[in-house]
């Protein structure tokens, strides 16, 4: 009883806030004015905005050494990949292989988790 009851609130759920419809080009990159009010008493800007591969599921992000470092999801495409902040270009990448899949991402002591 109590895993159909998670599977029924795991249902729902996912109805509520995993459907999404695809964005418009001309939405892709934009930051809209409600989602930032969500976060009251920070204020924030962009300097610079670089491009993105919008068919990759990013799982994790983290900033080092003035690289971006990228864990992408989904089985079969998961990648870790270091990306240069100022041209958004993938300077390396590793495919992670099947049947695993990338999460998150952290980096420690010179050490990149995932």
């Amino acid at each position: 009883m109590k895993i159909f009851l998670f599977r029924l609130l795991l249902f729902f759920y996912s109805l509520v806030y995993g459907i999404q419809p695809p964005l418009k080009e001309s939405q892709k990159g934009v930051i809209f004015e409600d989602s930032i009010n969500i976060i009251k008493g920070f204020k924030f800007f962009s300097e610079q905005i670089i491009p993105h591969d919008f068919e990759s599921f990013t799982e994790g992000l983290a900033f080092w050494e003035n690289k971006i470092y990228e864990s992408t999801g989904l089985e079969g495409m998961s990648e870790i990949r270091k990306i240069s902040p100022d041209s958004g270009k993938i300077e390396s990448s590793i495919s992670i292989p099947v049947p695993l899949f990338g999460e998150g991402l952290t980096i420690l002591d010179n050490i990149i988790y995932q």
